[in-house]
C-alpha cells in the first residue's frame, strides 16, 4: 500500500513510518518540521519526502528513545534538519552508563546498539523554554515528564497537541500490562496536570493515533487508572523492607508475570 500524507489541520499533518505516526508542521512551500522521526532506519522516508518536494528544517524530539529518533541521523544528513531536544534527555543517552542509569539493566550489546542510534548531534531545547520559534513559525513546548526524565510535548499553531508517549492509545490502556514510564510519579503529575486543563482540538498520539479533543478526559483517566492498576498489582509483591537488587527482582517479577 502506497504511504499516505494526511491532514489533521491546517499546516498540519502526519504520516505513518514503521509503527510510528509522524506529526509534520508546514513552515512554508518547502520547509517542514517533523515531530520524531520513526521507530525503524526507514529507507523509503527520504525518497518520499521528496517526491511531495519537501525539505525537513527541523525535528522536534519529544524523547531520545530509540523507537523515536531512528531516522534522525538521515534526516540531517540529507537536508540539513537541525534536531532539537531537552538536556536532560540528551544527557540521558551520552554514555552507556547514563543509558543503563535510565533503562535498566540491559544487556551491553543492546545499550551500545542504542546509544550509537542517538549519536547525532542535537541542539538544547532550555529547560525553561516554554516555546520555539522555527522560520517565524512558534510552537508552545509542554513538559511531560514521566515517560522519561525530560519528555515534551510539542503544540502546533494549528492546535494539534504531539504528546508523544505521555498519553496511551485507547487500545494499550485498556490491555496493556507494563508501566511504560521510567518516572512513575511524574507520570501520574504530568497526566493529571493534563487531565486539569482545557483541551486542545487534536491530540497525537505517537504509536498510530489522533485524538480529538473532546474523547481525551476519559482517555486520561483511563491512563490514570492503568497506572494505579499496575502500582498496586506491584506493591503486592512486595513483603516488607527490601535491598534495591531484591526490589528490582520483584518488580521485574512481576512485569514478566503480568
Amino acid at each position: 500500500m502506497p504511504r499516505e500524507w494526511h491532514q489533521i489541520k491546517g499546516n498540519t499533518g502526519y504520516f505513518f513510518s514503521g509503527q510510528a505516526l509522524i506529526v509534520t508542521y508546514r513552515l512554508d512551500e518547502k520547509n517542514i518540521v517533523l515531530i520524531d522521526s520513526g521507530t525503524d532506519p526507514d529507507p523509503e522516508l527520504i525518497p518520499f519526502l521528496r517526491e511531495h518536494g519537501v525539505s525537513v528544517y527541523a525535528v522536534l524530539h519529544t524523547h531520545l528513545h530509540v523507537d523515536h529518533i531512528a531516522n534522525s541521523r538521515a534526516l540531517a544528513e540529507a537536508f540539513g534538519a537541525r534536531l532539537f531536544a531537552n538536556p536532560s534527555e540528551i544527557e540521558s543517552v551520552a554514555s552507556i552508563e547514563n543509558l543503563a542509569a535510565h533503562l535498566g539493566n540491559l544487556l551491553p550489546d543492546l545499550l551500545e546498539r542504542i546509544r550509537e542510534t542517538a549519536d547525532f548531534s542535537v541542539e538544547v531545547i532550555p529547560e525553561d523554554s516554554t516555546e520555539i520559534t522555527l522560520m517565524g513559525t512558534t510552537f508552545a513546548i509542554h513538559r511531560l515528564y514521566g515517560h522519561t526524565i525530560g519528555h515534551l510535548g510539542f503544540l502546533t499553531p494549528d492546535g494539534v497537541f504531539c504528546a508523544g508517549d505521555t498519553i496511551l492509545s485507547p487500545y494499550l490502556a485498556a490491555h496493556s500490562r507494563m508501566p511504560y514510564c521510567e518516572y512513575m510519579e511524574d507520570q501520574f503529575r504530568t497526566l493529571e496536570n493534563l487531565l486539569a486543563e482545557e483541551p486542545y482540538p487534536y491530540y497525537a498520539l505517537a504509536h498510530m493515533e489522533v485524538i480529538e479533543g473532546r474523547d481525551i478526559r476519559g482517555l486520561l483517566k483511563q491512563n490514570i487508572r492503568l497506572y494505579h492498576r499496575i502500582c498496586d498489582e506491584i506493591m503486592e509483591l512486595l513483603n516488607g523492607p527490601e535491598e534495591y537488587d531484591d526490589f528490582v527482582d520483584s518488580v521485574m517479577y512481576g512485569l514478566d508475570l503480568l
